[in-house]
């Protein structure tokens, strides 16, 4: 199984694609944690830039869900 994530802030891509981390950075130890649950049970993760505002139906809906829980 794979899981690919798009996200339009190249910054989380990076985090995606190279799980090395500074200790600040709460999310994305958490996201490595999980990425590294998925992998151990044989799900490949990666992550693709995707432009923002640019009508991209799923992109659209989680900067919506983004703004409601800001």
């Amino acid at each position: 199984s794979n899981v690919h994530i798009f996200a339009d802030n190249s910054a989380a891509v990076l985090a995606i694609q190279n799980p090395e981390v500074h200790p600040a950075q709460l999310y994305s130890l958490d996201f490595r944690d999980r990425r590294q649950e998925l992998e151990a049970m044989g799900i490949q993760v990666e992550g693709s830039w995707i432009p923002s505002h640019m009508g991209i139906e799923g992109n659209e809906r989680a900067d919506g869900l983004a703004k409601e829980a800001a």
